[in-house]
């Protein structure tokens, strides 16, 4: 019994603790924050049946624990039908492999509000096999609405990270090891899923751009520093890209665990800074590189904001600060009425209107004033308003202004001063501008004149003519000259001459014609009766030369017949008297036919009918031939005839040949007949060449009676004499030199004339000739020659005197040539058998053998032809007339007379070098 009653109390105490147990936990249940606990199986046909359930779930679902447990599809039924079949699945695989039953769902409490809730259950197997959940149901609808922001913000900052090119990322510094967003692997052109190293991640870097992340990193641990780099990186895809990288230590317990930041895409915007910098840079430049000053200042207040370097010179500021410092009133005179208030009227003009031009009066620093033009322009710069200023240093352009109006007034009063009348026009044709003495000309007022109304004055007759002409040289922009006839005040008409000439402005552009005229009217009629007297003139003189002719003709035929006569006289026995009266006879005949023949020449020549003919002639036979007609002459008054021709001339020319002729025989012809004693020379040499053609200087000297210096200019006229008395001493009609003249003249030559009474008198001629084709051709090929370097040549100087072999050896040595000396003709005959040559230098008079004997022998041989005809220069101090002809014709190929000079050897050298010698 005691035990039983032990044991019936042991049961009893059990009882209550498990009563107390049960009432803990039940109270525990019940006072869960937001859950509930609950116990449930599932009836054989699925419908849920809940075995127990704690108060909770009254204040979260709004249901009774007994009405749930009594129909536990009350719970089910609010359960989102999106999720519902959801929740049986998983209920499936609860009781399919006995696995916890855990699922967030959506439920819509009895109230109509929708919970999010947790259900945390653990299944067990009963011995008559049914399944038991037993758990707890959480209301999660605050951590779900967290989550949910969580999940929004984190959308959405992956949204910004990826517009901004923003991603983040965590280096640990105790493992080194590193993690990234999706965003940041998106900046390095990777896949976000793809997995990348530390040290990869840097690769991706330049090497500069490694080296500052490297630095930054170490301060970030080292001194647990933050860091803000902008890094040059080459992206996985071989992109090239700037980013911005922001790095924060976090620092535990004093040190630093870990690196986190943000890393950013700013390649656009370092393109755009670039691009901002250089659009700045090329701002900078054409802002400075302008000559006009440039201010920018506020719109309302005038304060300037900028200004370019053209502005500080122009201003005469040191610095920019200086003139910054101000505002643009400061920059003005400030006198009426370039005052500061009037500059503001202007801004605020330009502000709300177009563009704004005008002239104004400024200040430089130091405080002088002077004109500029202004250009204002209004602006909007980062939603301000401004005004853009330009300001141009019109200092010149005022001066050419003042200049200009003082240059009209001096012109207008010039214009008006004088007796020409002036006009101008404008490049329209139109006359713009007429001086008072036209308007007294004319008697017409400014505005009746002006554009084509002084044309109404010109007369009919010329009115076609003059406006034809005025636009063909108008459209040409030449100056021009015309008459024409204006009607004057009076109502007459009267010559003027037009002078008219294009007008230019500084730039060269056409501005019009300005015109000076002249009343011409007596000159037009001077040149009337000039005219008339002319035509008289001429008629008489036509009338003159046809009466020459004729009476020409008429004297020559009888004058023909008697000197025929004369001449069958002479023929037949004549007593000595009888022939001394014919030979008077025939004298007085010829004296009359050349008489006759220069009155016809100078009728000729003034009547302009003499034709000059061009025909190759040689100087030397023309000379001998004039001489042959003065021999007699001569040796009867015992004077000598001597003639000097430069060797340099020619010896071929063309010219008329019987005009030179004539010139030399009246010229000589008078030299003859007015020297008794002397010697009468002629002397013909060129004075230079141009184009290859000669220019002839032929002189006529005597030792005459000679001529007074105030008589020589009357000698040139016809019929014009030195002696004019009754008792002549020398016979003659005055007509050779005034021929003689013209006929130079005619050539297109001069004569000139130097004489002194009792001495002498001379007479150059200088005339311009031309060469043959064949010897201007030789003449070019010469100077060719000439021009060009020689080449070194083999030179054969025959030369016994020791003096000057030694001196033309070293000269020719000098000049690059080869030099083998002979002193005799034998020599040269040895030294020519032995060698070859090029040229031989032969002197005339040596020992053993002469130069002649050797020339002659050398020009004998014919076992080597080359050498036969080998070039020979006589060298020689034979100089006297003739010489050189009797050394050419001994076969020497050319001749320098002593003393020789370099130019003259270097000339003959050259000769032989074009192959043209002689």
């Amino acid at each position: 019994m005691t035990l039983i009653r032990l044991h019936s109390a042991s049961h009893e105490e059990l009882l209550n603790r498990l009563a107390e147990s049960e009432d803990r936990f039940r109270l525990v249940c019940d006072n869960l924050p937001d859950s509930y606990v609950y116990q449930f199986t599932l009836e054989p046909d699925g419908t849920p049946r809940f075995l127990f359930l704690s108060a909770g779930i009254e204040r979260l679902h709004g249901l009774s624990a007994e009405d749930v447990m009594r129909d536990g599809r009350l719970l089910y039924n609010q359960v989102s039908p999106a999720q519902f079949q959801e929740m049986k699945a998983n209920q499936v695989a609860s009781i399919k492999d006995l696995s916890d039953f855990v699922m967030k769902l959506s439920m819509r409490r009895a109230d109509g509000v929708w919970r999010w809730f947790q259900i945390s259950s653990r299944p067990r197997r009963l011995a008559d096999g049914r399944i038991i959940w037993d758990g707890v149901i959480t209301d999660i609808s605050e951590q779900m609405e967290s989550q949910q922001e969580i999940q929004r913000a984190s959308e959405l900052l992956e949204q910004a990270g990826e517009i901004a090119g923003l991603g983040g990322w965590e280096f640990n510094v105790k493992t080194l090891q590193g993690t990234w967003t999706s965003q940041v692997a998106r900046i390095h052109d990777l896949a976000s899923s793809e997995k990348v190293s530390v040290e990869q991640g840097l690769s991706f870097y330049i090497e500069t751009s490694r080296e500052k992340i490297a630095s930054a990193v170490q301060d970030a641990v080292d001194l647990a520093l933050p860091y803000d780099l902008e890094l040059e990186m080459l992206t996985a895809a071989g992109n090239k890209k700037w980013v911005r990288t922001v790095g924060r230590p976090v620092v535990e317990d004093g040190q630093v665990v870990k690196i986190t930041g943000v890393i950013q895409d700013v390649t656009e915007m370092k393109k755009a800074e670039i691009s901002l910098r250089e659009s700045e840079q090329r701002y900078r430049e054409i802002f400075n590189a302008t000559s006009e000053a440039i201010f920018i200042s506020e719109a309302d207040t005038g304060r300037l904001l900028d200004v370019n370097d053209a502005m500080l010179t122009m201003y005469g500021y040191h610095s920019k600060e200086a003139v910054l410092a101000g505002n643009i009133g400061d920059l003005s005179s400030n006198e009426e009425p370039f005052t500061e208030a009037e500059a503001q009227k202007r801004i605020v003009a330009a502000f709300h209107g177009e563009r704004l031009q005008f002239d104004w009066q400024a200040k430089r620093h130091d405080g002088t004033v002077f004109p500029v033009e202004i250009t204002l322009r209004h602006s909007i710069i980062g939603g301000r308003k401004r005004i853009i200023a330009a300001a141009r240093d019109i200092t010149e352009r005022k001066r050419a202004e003042t200049a200009l109006r003082e240059s009209e007034h001096h012109f207008r009063t010039l214009a008006n001063a004088g007796t020409a009348l002036i006009w101008t026009s404008g490049p329209d044709m139109l006359c713009d501008y007429f001086n008072d003495a036209w308007l007294d000309f004319t008697g017409r007022n400014l505005e009746q004149e002006l554009g084509h109304g002084w044309a109404e004055g010109v007369h009919p007759d010329d009115f076609d003519r003059c406006q034809n002409f005025y636009l063909a040289k108008f459209n040409l922009r030449e100056a021009f000259e015309i008459e024409y006839r204006l009607r004057h005040a009076d109502g007459s008409y009267r010559w003027i001459l037009d002078l008219g000439n294009p007008r230019h402005d500084s730039a060269g552009a056409f501005i019009g014609y300005i015109g000076h005229c002249y009343d011409i009217t007596e000159r037009k009629h001077n040149e009337q009766a000039l005219i008339q007297a002319k035509e008289d003139a001429e008629a008489a003189n036509n009338a003159k030369s046809s009466f020459l002719a004729n009476m020409s003709h008429e004297i020559r035929t009888p004058l023909n017949g008697i000197m025929a006569m004369m001449q069958v006289l002479e023929m037949t026995p004549l007593n000595p008297e009888q022939a001394k009266y014919v030979s008077m006879a025939m004298t007085s005949s010829d004296r009359l036919a050349r008489l006759l023949t220069d009155l016809l020449d100078l009728s000729r020549i003034e009547s302009g009918r003499m034709v000059l003919r061009e025909e190759e002639f040689g100087a030397r036979e023309l000379c001998e031939s004039v001489f042959e007609l003065f021999l007699v002459a001569s040796r009867e008054k015992g004077i000598k005839l001597e003639s000097s021709l430069d060797p340099a001339l020619p010896p071929r020319m063309l010219g008329d040949e019987s005009r030179l002729r004539q010139i030399l025989f009246n010229l000589i012809g008078n030299a003859v007949k007015f020297t008794n004693t002397g010697s009468v020379t002629l002397e013909m040499t060129p004075l230079r060449f141009e184009n290859g053609q000669p220019l002839v200087l032929m002189s006529v000297i005597d030792t005459g009676i000679g001529i007074p210096t105030e008589r020589l200019d009357e000698l040139f006229q016809p019929f014009s004499q030195v002696e004019t008395s009754y008792t002549r001493k020398y016979q003659g009609a005055g007509l050779g030199l005034s021929i003689v003249r013209r006929l130079v003249e005619l050539m297109d030559g001069h004569i000139i004339m130097d004489s002194v009474p009792d001495e002498g008198t001379s007479v150059h001629v200088i005339l311009p000739l031309k060469l043959p084709p064949a010897l201007l051709n030789a003449r070019d090929r010469e100077n060719s020659g000439q021009d060009k370097p020689m080449r070194g040549m083999r030179i054969l100087l025959a030369e016994d005197d020791w003096a000057n072999a030694f001196a033309t050896k070293t000269l020719l040595e000098k000049s690059g040539h080869e030099v083998s000396l002979a002193v005799n003709g034998q020599e040269v005959l040895d030294l020519l058998e032995k060698q070859g040559f090029d040229l031989i230098l032969m002197d005339i008079q040596m020992p053993v053998m002469d130069g002649v004997a050797a020339t002659r022998a050398i020009r004998a041989k014919t076992s080597q032809a080359s050498r036969k005809d080998i070039p020979i220069i006589a060298m020689t101090a034979f100089a006297m007339r003739g010489d050189k002809d009797k050394f050419l014709d001994a076969g020497m190929s050319g001749y320098l007379s002593k003393p020789v000079t370099m130019k003259d050897l270097q000339s003959e050298l050259a000769k032989v070098a074009q192959g043209f010698v002689g």
